[in-house]
């Protein structure tokens, strides 16, 4: 009788451990297809998905005409000021085209069309002419555009419509297109002006401003910016 349930016994465990093969065997399956198609569709997007790439500039025409610049303005800035360039046939992005003040080129331009083009002044600008090339075409505008930075002390103001230089330590002459001049006028300034200087004639407004020393260096200002409303 011992034997008969001890076979029993035996029977029932394996039959126990066959189901449980089974029972597991069933799970695995697709567990195993899942991760199969997991592992397709990862590879297939990773071979499918295209590379990011630098957004390319998209470049315009070269203008018909000849380009021409009739303004600039403002005519002194800092790093990160934008200027605007006014005139005719610059072109829309055409190619081989470059804005340089003095030596260095202009990288951060922010608007290039027909009749204005709009940048960023550049961290190191130092004051200079502002040349334009627009395929085989080289501009130049004559006025020095100035640049100033947080060590700049010389303060630019009109007060009774006097033309009014604070700090002006180390300028010799004042280069001043009033109103609508073509052409500069030159205002010498004492060697005795060390905290201020007034220029002996009135002007209701100016356009265009250049402070040099005794070796025709350019010198920088800033401007109030409240004043240039």
């Amino acid at each position: 009788m011992n034997n008969i349930l001890q076979l029993i016994d035996r029977l029932s465990f394996r039959r126990l451990f066959s189901y449980l093969g089974l029972f597991t065997l069933l799970l695995f399956i697709p567990f195993a297809w899942w991760a199969s198609v997991q592992r397709h569709t990862l590879g297939s997007r990773a071979g499918l998905e295209p590379t990011l790439m630098p957004t390319p500039i998209i470049y315009g025409a070269l203008p018909s005409g000849t380009p021409v610049i009739k303004n600039i303005s403002p005519f002194f800035g800092k790093a990160g000021d934008e200027v605007l360039i006014q005139g005719e046939n610059f072109g829309t992005t055409p190619p081989n085209s470059e804005i340089r003040l003095g030596d260095l080129p202009i990288t951060q331009i922010i608007r290039w069309e027909e009749g204005e083009i709009v940048f960023a002044l550049p961290e190191g600008a130092v004051s200079g002419n502002l040349q334009l090339l627009i395929g085989a075409h080289r501009l130049e505008w004559e006025r020095p555009l100035t640049v100033y930075d947080a060590n700049t002390l010389t303060r630019v103001s009109l007060q009774g419509n006097h033309l009014t230089l604070l700090n002006p330590a180390g300028i010799t002459k004042v280069a001043l297109w009033a109103n609508e001049a073509t052409q500069p006028e030159y205002l010498p300034l004492p060697e005795a002006a060390l905290s201020s200087w007034l220029s002996p004639l009135r002007y209701n407004s100016f356009n265009w401003i250049t402070l040099y020393d005794a070796q025709n260096q350019i010198k920088s200002f800033f401007i109030d910016p409240l004043e240039m409303l």
